[in-house]
C-alpha cells in the first residue's frame, strides 16, 4: 500500500494521475482512521451481510460504512443518494454513513432516516470529527432499534 500511495503522491494533477489508486489510497487511510478509533467502538472490515466497506459496533448499535471518494464534489453529491440507498437495502445495520473527503449536506428528512450521514474525513486531523458522527448516527440509529434487538 505504501508504493501505491507514494504514486498516488507523486502523480497529482498529471496525466498519470490514477483515480482508481486515488481511491484505494482514500480507503485504506480511512480504514486506519477507523482503526484507530477510541476504546468502545469495535470496526470490521467487509462483513458478510452487512453490504458496506465497515460496520462499526458503538453501544450495541450496528453503523454500516461506506468509503467513497470521487474525482470532484458533484460527482460525490449526485452518487450518495444512491449509495444510501444500497447501504439501507443490502445491510443488517441500525444506521448508515458514508465517509467522503468532501463535506456534503444531506436534507433533514434523509439524515433523519435510521442515523443516515454522510461525515467528511480528509486526513488524521479528522479523526476526532469522525467519531463524533458515528456516534452521533449510533445514537439516532439506536431511536429506530427496538430494545430488545440491541447488542451488548
Amino acid at each position: 500500500m505504501q508504493a501505491l500511495a507514494e504514486y498516488v503522491a507523486d502523480n497529482v494533477d498529471t496525466a498519470a494521475a490514477s483515480p482508481v489508486a486515488e481511491a484505494l489510497v482514500y480507503e485504506h487511510d480511512v480504514m486506519a482512521a477507523l482503526a484507530s478509533l477510541a476504546p468502545g467502538v469495535k470496526v470490521f472490515r467487509n462483513p458478510p451481510d452487512a453490504g458496506a466497506d465497515a460496520v462499526a459496533e458503538i453501544d450495541g448499535v450496528l453503523v454500516a460504512i461506506e468509503i467513497k471518494r470521487h474525482g470532484s464534489p458533484a460527482a460525490a453529491y449526485r452518487a450518495i443518494p444512491a449509495v444510501l440507498d444500497r447501504l439501507r437495502a443490502n445491510s443488517i445495520a441500525d444506521a448508515f454513513v458514508v465517509i467522503t473527503p468532501y463535506p456534503m449536506h444531506l436534507s433533514p428528512q434523509r439524515r433523519a432516516e435510521f442515523g443516515t450521514s454522510v461525515l467528511p474525513w480528509r486526513d488524521e486531523k479528522d479523526t476526532p470529527a469522525l467519531l463524533h458522527g458515528l456516534r452521533r448516527a449510533a445514537e439516532i440509529g439506536a431511536q429506530h432499534q427496538p430494545e430488545s434487538t440491541r447488542r451488548s
